[in-house]
């Protein structure tokens, strides 16, 4: 038992330090809070939803497709397609590219000019949040034990 509490106290006095113990708190407690956070953050697509007010909606027909893949088993690959579209009696042309393979339908939406279409798609801020994820709270402990004189 003597030797249980020498090495406590070897611990404690040569090891352990409160200021860093702070920081390793502090940086628990910062990524706790960021991942109650951006959990239930939706990101929203302003775009659309001002399209929608304006009623500036349109449905578009594939006129033609295509893939990228000459062999047909590249996962990688990718699909085009281009649609067409009328406005106030103009027709108008859409080129489509994405992983999935066009739909016949599209809808498009568009704010002023109706030659700038776009589709309702949410553009993902993925690694941004886990860059901030990472940082901010190994930033939060150096903070911390910076400003008790740790450093």
């Amino acid at each position: 038992m003597a030797e249980l509490s020498a090495l406590f106290n070897e611990f404690m006095t040569e090891v352990f330090d409160l200021k860093v113990f702070c920081g390793i708190v502090t940086a628990i407690i910062v990524c706790v809070f960021e991942i109650r956070l951006t959990r239930n953050l939706r990101l929203k697509n302003w775009r659309v939803e001002k399209a929608i007010r304006l009623g500036h909606i349109v449905k578009a027909k594939r006129l033609k497709t295509w893939d990228d893949d000459n062999t047909g088993c590249d996962v990688n690959s990718w699909f085009h397609g281009t649609y067409s579209y009328e406005v106030d009696g103009k027709s108008y042309k859409y080129r489509y590219m994405g992983k999935v393979s066009p739909p016949y339908e599209l809808t498009l939406y568009y704010i002023r000019n109706p030659r700038k279409t776009f589709r309702n798609e949410t553009k993902s801020k993925e690694h941004t949040l886990a860059l901030l994820g990472l940082f901010l709270p190994i930033a939060a402990g150096i903070l911390v034990v910076f400003l008790l004189g740790g450093i």
